[in-house]
């Protein structure tokens, strides 16, 4: 689309992805992404990540509308989501133009991310849901599921990658329980790690998207499918054992950081889902599974007990969203999907 694309644009759009999305999805290498972005006309795969990331970005809270005008159409009120929809269905004409599931590159799966983050952000569901599942199909084509085929691409490749892939899981399971859907992801590769690349300049602000991954990987399909109903039994063992490991999780945090506090909502989030399977099924009278076995304290960071399940509605609560990131995850009253 002539003159939406603008260098100026595509500039200011990855300045802001670096200085404010970045901790929350590191799935990009940013001096690789400057420098496809001064060919951009060439590369598909690069024209559409850079369309689709420039229209996420267009809907954060914050960022400015690149213009050089200050008079022109750009200052219009809703100019922002007016330019994030164009780049949005200009994304969309060229993927039609080209066969880009014919050999997936990290752009191409990055691409449908947001895609997805974009139609979530404009209350477009079915149309996030579908390409949120389109991501994770294009995970499996080229087997990012399986833990062997990260030794095959280069390191910097490998590691976004794999935050990709963590990215997409969280993404999976929180849209899944709020909206219930299947999942198609399982936790069939490593987690990531702030040191997985040391080349990382950003690395050391990976923690709280590292302990995020860690603290929704237990939380398999079989879960997934009894808080959505799908399944009629849940056995309190089951709940016991997603108890446990979501405090050895939380255990592992043993000093405050500025992005604990999306840490702490995610996890009462997911606490609270196990609470309300265990209380359907009739479980919390029994040993080892009473109230108190769902009360917390976090590192005394509230000294509060986690909230009532009947504070939440029956399909899960946006707090799970609602992070700093996404301070993913992702605050979603506002169009600032960090998932």
């Amino acid at each position: 689309m002539a003159g939406l694309l603008t260098n100026e644009m595509v500039k200011a759009c990855i300045d802001f992805f670096f200085a404010h999305m970045y901790p929350t999805m590191p799935i990009l290498n940013r001096q690789r992404v400057e420098q496809d972005a001064m060919s951009l006309d060439t590369t598909l795969d690069t024209y559409c990540l850079l369309c689709s990331l420039c229209a996420f970005m267009m809907l954060q809270p914050g960022m400015p509308m690149p213009a050089a005008d200050p008079y022109g159409p750009e200052s219009i009120p809703g100019a922002s989501i007016i330019t994030a929809t164009l780049l949005l269905e200009e994304t969309l004409r060229v993927r039609k133009g080209y066969d880009y599931m014919q050999a997936p590159t990290l752009y191409t799966i990055a691409t449908s991310y947001f895609l997805f983050a974009c139609h979530y952000g404009l209350d477009l569901q079915d149309k996030a849901w579908c390409n949120l599942r389109e991501a994770a199909t294009l995970v499996h084509l080229v087997r990012m599921n399986k833990e062997e085929a990260y030794q095959t691409w280069d390191k910097v490749d490998a590691t976004r990658r794999r935050r990709l892939y963590w990215l997409l899981y969280v993404a999976e399971r929180a849209y899944a329980l709020q909206h219930d859907r299947p999942l198609s992801l399982k936790a069939t590769v490593d987690l990531p790690t702030p040191a997985d690349d040391p080349s990382d300049p950003l690395a050391g602000q990976l923690v709280g998207f590292c302990r995020l991954a860690s603290l929704f990987r237990p939380f398999a399909g079989a879960f997934v499918d009894n808080w959505n109903k799908a399944r009629s039994g849940c056995t309190s063992s089951h709940v016991a054992s997603l108890q446990k490991q979501q405090n050895d999780t939380i255990s592992a945090l043993a000093s405050a950081d500025p992005q604990l506090g999306d840490v702490v909502r995610n996890q009462q989030w997911l606490q609270n889902l196990a609470w309300q399977i265990n209380l359907a099924k009739g479980g919390t009278n029994s040993a080892g599974n009473d109230m108190s076995a769902y009360q917390y304290s976090m590192m005394d960071v509230s000294r509060e007990m986690i909230p009532m399940a009947a504070s939440f509605s029956n399909q899960g609560s946006s707090e799970l969203l609602n992070s700093g990131l996404v301070s993913f995850v992702f605050p979603f009253a506002c169009p600032r999907l960090h998932l």
